[in-house]
């Protein structure tokens, strides 16, 4: 189907606003959609294939945990390693050396949600290698200990001081790539651990008896790890492209005028992209005007 290319014309009414102050922008289009870039961070049509932060020095690691079941104390240990070669096999991960961090955080004592706090890895980062995550749990003797307890750990997160993007988060427990290394995994004795996209939930072994009052297994220590991914925390990230924000589509009737507050103070280059679009053919007018928010 042929696509006519659409017309389109804006203005803003004043040279100069106050933030706060709705900027107010008079159009006169044809266009079948028309899209607004404000030029603020992530919404700045020059970035609209794609946006790459650079990392500021200070990377800072936090996540919430809790205890959902069980009565055993200290099973649950956090630490951190530059010298991890990424074998997941239990005896090369046992034999790494591992810094523990346990101290650096606030860790549940029951059922209720405790944020660990926000903690730097700066002084963990040795000359830009990959740093890795994990989560350690020992099982003690449950006849002597009480029953394993549940360590449920969410809100993983990793963020970055950016240099020209400010706070950002750039791993979450969704991307941290967290994988069980359970040795007692094809025994009778394998962990209850599991890991999702939004949580690990961190047990020993079961313990007890069965229906008949029979112990199903022995009572034994045992040791389980949740390890992530290397974090190379040095190098530039993808953050995807700025999005616009959509004033008009197909289905919706002609906009004359468009208003967008700017919080802050600034020069914001704003930028409208009017179009006309089938399925294989599209045809767009690119408007970019400045606004001073004072």
């Amino acid at each position: 189907m042929e696509i006519e290319k659409p017309s389109f014309e804006v203005e803003v009414i004043q040279d100069e606003y106050n933030a706060g102050e709705p900027v107010l922008f008079k159009i006169a289009s044809t266009a079948d959609y028309i899209n607004f870039y404000s030029g603020e961070l992530f919404s700045d049509y020059a970035h609209k294939e794609g946006r790459v932060a650079e990392p500021g020095w200070e990377n800072i690691v936090s996540f919430d945990s809790q205890i959902t079941a069980g009565s055993q104390k200290d099973q649950l240990s956090v630490l951190v390693s530059s010298d991890f070669n990424g074998d997941y096999n239990f005896d090369n991960i046992k034999s790494t050396a591992w810094t523990d961090v346990t101290d650096w955080f606030a860790l549940a004592t029951g059922n209720s949600i405790i944020s660990s706090g926000a903690q730097s890895l700066y002084p963990l980062s040795k000359d830009g290698r990959p740093l890795y995550f994990a989560f350690r749990y020992v099982t003690k003797f449950q006849s002597i200990n009480g029953n394993a307890s549940r360590w449920v750990v969410s809100n993983f997160k990793v963020q970055n001081k950016s240099v020209d993007a400010g706070d950002l988060e750039i791993i979450n427990t969704n991307n941290a790539g967290f994988r069980l290394v359970d040795p007692f995994a094809l025994t009778h004795v394998p962990s209850r651990t599991t890991v999702s996209k939004s949580q690990i939930s961190m047990q020993g072994n079961f313990y007890g008896p069965d229906d008949n009052g029979v112990k199903q297994v022995e009572d034994i220590e045992t040791e389980h790890w949740v390890v992530s991914k290397p974090f190379t925390l040095g190098e530039p990230f993808q953050l995807g492209p700025d999005k616009p924000i959509s004033i008009k589509n197909y289905a919706t009737a002609p906009v004359k005028e468009y208003s967008y507050t700017f919080e802050n103070p600034g020069t914001y280059y704003v930028t409208f992209v009017a179009s006309n679009q089938s399925q294989d053919n599209k045809q767009e007018i690119v408007r970019t005007l400045k606004v001073v928010v004072k």
